[in-house]
C-alpha cells in the first residue's frame, strides 16, 4: 500500500504532501488524536491484501496473456462485464469499470463506481464469486459473501472487490 506514515491515523498534514522541511506541528504525529476508525479500516485493508496473492503482483500488469488459453493477467471491464472499447475510455460519462486480475489460484475484479447512481455489472465469467470488499456497506464492508447471480448492483460511488478461486467452489477473505 502507498501510505505515509499517519495516512493510517488520520494525520493529514493539513493536505501539505511535501512537508519535508517543516519540523512543527504540521508533521508532527499526535497520537491523542489517532482515528481508530479509519485505522482498523487500514488493518483491514492490509488483512485483504495479504489474504489475495493476486494483490502482490512481482511484476506491472500490461494487459499480456499468462497462460495458452488467452487468458489476460489483467483486463479493464465496462458494466456489460466485456473489455472497455477506446471509445468507452474516452467518453467523459463514462463512470463505472472493472479491473480483472487474474491470478493462478484466483481472479479479483475491482469494481468502481463513480456514478451517483447505482450500477448493475455484469461478471465476466460464468463462475461464482465473493464479495470480499464492499465499501458501500459500512460495518460490513470486509464481510464476505457469495454471489449466485451473473450480474451485481454496485452501489453510487462505491468500490467492490470480488474473488473467484480456480477450481474451487467458496470464497474465502
Amino acid at each position: 500500500p502507498m501510505l505515509l506514515a499517519g495516512d493510517e491515523i488520520g494525520h493529514s498534514q493539513q493536505g501539505n504532501n511535501n512537508a519535508y522541511c517543516q519540523d512543527n506541528e504540521l508533521t508532527w504525529l499526535n497520537w491523542d488524536e489517532t482515528d481508530e476508525d479509519l485505522l482498523e479500516y487500514t488493518r483491514a485493508l492490509i488483512k485483504l491484501r495479504h489474504n489475495h496473492q493476486t494483490l502482490r503482483q512481482s511484476r506491472y500488469l500490461h494487459g499480456k496473456d499468462i497462460d495458452d488459453s488467452g487468458t489476460k493477467d489483467a483486463l479493464w471491464l465496462s458494466p456489460a462485464g466485456n473489455e472497455i472499447s477506446a471509445d468507452e475510455w474516452q467518453n467523459p460519462e463514462t463512470k463505472t469499470l472493472g479491473l480483472l486480475i487474474n491470478g493462478t489460484a484466483e481472479s479479483l475484479l475491482l469494481i468502481l463506481n463513480a456514478a451517483d447512481g447505482d450500477t448493475t455489472f455484469h461478471l465476466p465469467d460464468s463462475e461464482p464469486w465473493g464479495v470480499v470488499l464492499d465499501t458501500a456497506r459500512p460495518g460490513e464492508e470486509f464481510a464476505v459473501r457469495r454471489l449466485d447471480a451473473p450480474k451485481i448492483d454496485i452501489a453510487a460511488e462505491s468500490c467492490v472487490v470480488l474473488a473467484h478461486h480456480h477450481g474451487k467452489d467458496h470464497h474465502a477473505a
